[in-house]
C-alpha cells in the first residue's frame, strides 16, 4: 500500500475527492458515470461524493455530473489548479524525461501540465526543435528557453485546455515525423491502457503516435489504476514509461509482467 492508494489501485475516499475537484475544475464540468469508471466505484457512491463537494463549495451538482464553480479567468484558473497538484512527483518526471533531450534535437511534445513542466526542464538543451499543440507550452518555449524553436500545430482550440485539435491540427501533423514523442495521458489501467475523457483529445494523441518514433510517457502515478471513458494507446505503443514512487508494487509488477511492457522508469 502506498499514500493515496489502497493496493488493489482504487484511492482512498479523501484523495478521489481531491481528484475529482481536480478534474472539473481541468475540465469545467464532469459526468457521473464517467467518474464511476474512471475510479472503479458505483454511481452511488460518485453521487455522494459530489453531494459533499458541493456542500463544501468545491462544485456545483447538475442533472448527471457536477460543473465547476470557479469564476476566475477559466484558462488561468484551470492552468493553476492542475499544474499544482502533484507538482513535486511532475517535477520529477519532467526531469527524468529531459535526460533524454540532446541537443539538436527534434521532439513532439503533447499537450498537459506535466508537459509543460517537462519543457521548462530543457532550458540547457541547444538548436532544440519543439513540435506541440499546447498553446501554453509553445509561450514557454518562446519566453524560456533560449535556443529552443517552437512550431505550434494549428488547428480548432479547445476551449480552457490550451491546446489545438480537430482535423486541420491532424492535417498539419502529417507533414511531420519526430524521432520522439513525449505524451501524457489522464489515466492508465492494465484492463484498459491509456485513456482519456475526450474523442477529440484520444484522436490527436492517436495521431501523434503515429507520426513519431519513440514514444515517451510521462505520467504521475495518481493516473495509475483508474480508467477514463476513451482509449488510446495500450502498453505495447510506448517505448518509455516515467512514472513517480507513489506507482504501488502491484501496478508496477502488473506492468512489467507485461509482454509487450515500456521500460518503466520510477522517479
Amino acid at each position: 500500500m502506498v499514500q493515496g492508494q489502497v493496493e488493489n489501485g482504487r484511492l482512498f475516499r479523501e484523495e478521489r475527492r481531491h481528484r475529482i475537484v481536480e478534474l472539473v475544475n481541468d475540465r469545467q464540468k464532469v459526468i457521473v458515470s464517467d467518474l464511476a469508471d474512471y475510479f472503479d466505484v458505483t454511481t452511488a457512491t460518485i453521487r455522494s461524493d459530489l453531494r459533499v463537494l458541493e456542500d463544501e463549495g468545491h462544485l456545483e451538482r447538475t442533472h448527471g455530473g457536477a460543473i465547476s464553480v470557479q469564476h476566475e479567468d477559466p484558462v488561468t484558473t484551470t492552468m493553476k489548479t492542475r499544474i499544482s497538484v502533484h507538482r513535486k512527483q511532475k517535477q520529477r518526471i519532467a526531469r527524468e524525461a529531459a535526460k533524454l533531450v540532446s541537443d539538436g534535437d527534434f521532439i513532439l511534445i503533447d499537450s498537459g501540465t506535466t508537459a509543460q513542466t517537462f519543457v521548462r526542464m530543457l532550458a540547457d538543451k541547444r538548436n532544440l526543435t519543439i513540435l506541440t499543440n499546447d498553446i501554453v507550452l509553445a509561450h514557454i518555449a518562446e519566453l524560456e528557453l533560449p535556443d529552443v524553436s517552437a512550431i505550434m500545430v494549428g488547428g480548432m482550440i479547445r476551449n480552457h485546455y490550451n491546446c489545438t485539435e480537430g482535423t486541420e491540427a491532424i492535417a498539419m501533423l502529417r507533414s511531420y515525423y519526430a524521432p520522439r514523442f513525449f505524451l501524457s495521458t489522464d489515466s492508465f489501467s492494465i484492463e484498459k491502457g491509456f485513456s482519456t475523457f475526450q474523442m477529440e483529445q484520444a484522436v490527436i494523441k492517436r495521431a501523434m503516435l503515429e507520426q513519431s518514433d519513440e514514444h515517451i510517457l510521462l505520467a504521475d502515478s495518481s493516473k495509475i489504476g483508474v480508467n477514463a471513458p476513451i482509449r488510446f494507446a495500450g502498453l505495447e505503443d510506448i517505448d518509455v514509461f516515467i512514472t513517480d514512487a507513489g506507482i504501488s508494487s502491484k501496478a508496477k509488477n502488473d506492468i512489467l509482467s507485461q509482454e509487450d511492457a515500456p521500460h518503466l522508469v520510477v522517479v
